[in-house]
């Protein structure tokens, strides 16, 4: 097997996204929490008028997703505390002999586990991505 990272210009299937949860990242005012869930939800409802995207978000937020996105955005409910899906979810990667699409689940640490960080429940989200691929 020859497993390899497509370039990020490359065809796929999906987008995925994380919702905001609330903490450190999303802001420490209701102003800055309205104005993440705003541009996160404005990114998600303009990718998913060109390809499909889906969103994992914690089961305590789906409310709160649903009202916000776009009925083509398909949400995953798992447990978030982190929501940036580049760092946190699975690295995709095609074999190119076969042509199977693999997954990398990284150790994901919260950026170098600082004290501010909670990441605990993003840890298990390239697994979660990759187990519903």
């Amino acid at each position: 097997m020859a497993w390899r990272m497509p370039a990020e210009t490359a065809p796929h299937d999906r987008i995925w996204m994380t919702f905001p949860a609330e903490g450190e990242t999303l802001g420490d005012t209701d102003a800055l929490r309205a104005e993440g869930y705003a541009a996160w939800t404005a990114v998600a409802a303009a990718v998913a008028r060109f390809e499909p995207v889906t969103m994992v978000v914690d089961p305590a937020e789906v409310t709160r997703a649903r009202r916000m996105l776009p009925g083509e955005v398909d949400l995953l409910e798992a447990p978030v505390d982190e929501f940036w899906m580049r760092d946190s979810g699975p690295t995709f990667v095609v074999d190119d002999e076969t042509g199977a699409l693999g997954a990398v689940d990284w150790i994901f640490n919260g950026w170098g586990a600082p004290a501010w960080a909670q990441w605990q429940k993003s840890a298990a989200h390239a697994r979660i991505v990759a187990d519903f691929c």
